[in-house]
């Protein structure tokens, strides 16, 4: 379905059933699927939606909510994420018994249990690594990242210009955390000073007390007692 024009692709779809169509894109890549589902009238594509498995389902309305012409809409989710505690040799044997890695796979993506992405594994890494070492002692950190948002022209260029293969798309929730973070690296506790007050015959008392509580956040109380 996907190598036709638009006009003769709809006109195929509008007369086959839901599940029927189901199935005809249950192998597409998710921008294909997307591109296919997006042409549709509002009817039959409620009609289509209704019908896949909630996975499927998941990942169609997950792209068709990004506008047109943007990396969210054209990304694929076909993809492998591994997690940074599991060893080489685990992810290894996972990959075998899978047999076909996704289309324009040079990279594996590092997510943790929340799904954010932390890291990145080239392939050719991977597969010379030792396989008693964790994913997280061969992994990159810090991976470039496309937002979802980013307008579909900007991604292409980004493609050319570092002749990716692929690249990480990421939403709002990443970025919050990640700036999140970056923050928490760049605040330091401030230096702390040791204060003393030396007793003499001219300054008030009232005047020391004053500084602790407003300065120094001493209770009235514990004021009076540090100038006894």
């Amino acid at each position: 379905l996907e190598e036709l024009s638009e006009e003769v692709r709809n006109g195929i779809i509008s007369k086959m059933l839901p599940d029927t169509v189901v199935e005809a894109l249950e192998d597409m890549d998710t921008d294909d699927l997307v591109e296919t589902l997006s042409s549709l009238p509002d009817e039959v594509l409620q009609d289509i939606l209704v019908s896949m498995d909630v996975q499927d389902r998941y990942r169609a309305e997950k792209a068709l909510s990004y506008g047109e012409e943007t990396a969210g809409f054209i990304m694929n989710t076909d993809t492998i994420t591994l997690r940074p505690d599991v060893a080489v040799d685990v992810i290894l044997r996972y990959l075998r018994l899978k047999g076909d890695l996704p289309e324009n796979t040079d990279t594996f993506y590092v997510v943790n249990r929340s799904d954010y992405l932390i890291g990145s594994v080239p392939v050719t890494r991977l597969l010379t690594s030792h396989p008693n070492v964790t994913v997280a002692e061969v992994m990159d950190e810090e991976p470039d990242a496309i937002t979802v948002d980013m307008p579909d022209d900007q991604v292409a260029s980004l493609f050319e210009r570092y002749n990716w293969l692929s690249a990480p798309v990421v939403d709002e929730d990443y970025l919050d955390v990640k700036i999140d973070e970056k923050l928490k690296q760049t605040i330091t506790e401030p230096p702390k000073f040791k204060v003393v007050f030396l007793n003499d015959d001219t300054t008030p008392v009232e005047w020391v007390i004053s500084i602790l509580v407003q300065v120094f956040r001493h209770t009235n109380d514990s004021a009076e007692k540090i100038t006894l």
